[in-house]
């Protein structure tokens, strides 16, 4: 069973609606928030880690300041990043259950609590809260630009996942190639990956993928 602190007034969780197959019953809230993580994209959607500042509940006369992280569902046009600010209008729910999957269990070990699927969002400004964090995702995101830009797929998606551990555009059977054969920690972020990431417009080179993944990618980057 999921467990975790009991939600105060000043938690966005505190506003979660059950997950109820009549959705009719469901409440809309009107959140404001940023996004403090780098969007994960889909073919047809974005994931949004969205630190919450206020909402606005039926009944009340003002927003309420809150605190807590939310995952927010988005169509993938138009693109968001890091650090911008949003007003959403949707229905704020605890994360849904999957069978074989406790994805709230999963969730709550990153510190989120509180879902959001398609609302109604406005862009209204950026936060430069963590210029810090805001650098090193435009660092990726920058990597990961001239990989796809200089490398034909596969091979650009393969040095993607291993670099700067986006694994969004692999294509399905490399990861279940990788799976089969047990070699998934290899597009794990780790320390060796972050100080490639931090020569990769001087470096070219060459690696092998271990047996059972078919792909020999040379890198170069400029």
């Amino acid at each position: 069973m999921l467990q975790h602190p009991p939600a105060t007034s000043g938690d966005v969780a505190f506003y979660n609606t059950p997950q109820v197959a009549d959705d009719k019953s469901v409440q809309y809230v009107t959140l404001t928030g940023n996004i403090t993580g780098e969007p994960t994209l889909g073919d047809r959607s974005q994931t949004l880690r969205v630190s919450a500042e206020t909402i606005r509940v039926k009944d009340s006369t003002s927003p309420i300041s809150i605190k807590g992280d939310l995952l927010v569902i988005v169509p993938r046009y138009p693109e968001y990043s890091f650090g911008e600010r949003l007003s959403m209008v949707g229905k704020l729910t605890a994360p849904p259950q999957f069978a074989g999957f406790d994805y709230a269990a999963y969730l709550s070990h990153l510190g989120i609590y509180s879902y959001v699927s398609f609302p109604r969002t406005t862009l209204f400004g950026r936060s430069d809260d963590n210029l810090f964090a805001g650098s090193i995702i435009a660092a990726r995101a920058s990597t990961r630009e001239s990989l796809e830009r200089t490398i034909a797929e596969p091979q650009a998606s393969l040095s993607v996942g291993v670099v700067v551990g986006d694994r969004s555009s692999m294509p399905d059977d490399l990861k279940e190639a990788f799976k089969a054969t047990g070699t998934t920690h290899i597009l794990a972020i780790s320390g060796e990956n972050i100080s490639l990431l931090t020569v990769i417009t001087q470096y070219t080179g060459e690696f092998s993928v271990l047996p059972g993944v078919a792909a020999r990618v040379r890198l170069r980057v400029t």
